[in-house]
């Protein structure tokens, strides 16, 4: 009987979901500074979609994926669904399907890291097994992430673009104008609101969003 791949799991997460965990693989629990799961390289954090939404806007999400920096298999897999989420808690109305993948885009973007959706911890298991089986073929891995730019640009994919075009009320005109001054991620996320409002087309309250959805 072929053994069980070994890795980590973050003590600080709950029991079933440990015990999920020792269905597919030989489990260390540990604290864990980084990350709630990590086989070799790989390092995967779990985010259920309220945790992601909430972790966008009291700045979490900005710090962890500095953090993951130094694992070069870098992995945010988000559990449940947005329209569900907002179906049954008005508190995430306010946040658009839009934002989101905005905020998914700058980080895949800025910090290679691969965003992937599951909808329930089952199916999130499932997904880990699938990357730490191919943790060792780089073409598997490159293939799985959420974001996919959907927006060409002479004739090629433009991520940057694509990101922009996330935001509510831009479009790939405006998008484009954005990208002609801030033609990396990076440069716009150090733009005021006031810089940014002196863009054709862009108002205080899309500059608003921009800030919100592509900051450090």
């Amino acid at each position: 009987m072929q053994s069980k791949p070994q890795i980590k799991v973050d003590s600080r997460e709950e029991p079933e979901v440990i015990k999920r965990a020792e269905k597919h693989f030989d489990v260390t629990v540990e604290m864990m500074e980084v990350g709630d799961v990590q086989f070799g390289d790989l390092i995967i954090e779990r985010k259920e979609v309220a945790d992601f939404i909430s972790s966008i806007f009291d700045g979490r999400l900005s710090e962890q994926p500095i953090n993951m920096s130094r694992f070069p298999l870098r992995f945010i897999i988000i559990e449940g669904d947005f329209n569900d989420l907002r179906a049954t808690d008005e508190r995430y109305r306010a946040y658009s399907n839009k934002m989101i993948y905005g905020k998914i885009a700058s980080l895949e973007i800025n910090y290679d890291i691969r965003v992937l959706q599951v909808p329930t911890n089952r199916a999130f298991w499932i997904m880990v097994d699938r990357l730490v089986y191919h943790a060792s073929n780089p073409k598997v891995i490159e293939r799985s992430k959420l974001y996919i730019p959907k927006i060409s640009a002479e004739g090629s994919k433009d991520e940057v673009l694509s990101a922009y075009c996330t935001i509510d009320g831009i479009s790939e005109k405006k998008a484009q104008l954005v990208k002609d001054k801030y033609d990396e991620v990076h440069k716009l996320i150090h733009a005021s609101v006031d810089d940014l409002c002196e863009i054709k087309g862009i108002g205080k309250v899309i500059a608003m969003k921009l800030k919100v959805v592509f900051h450090e």
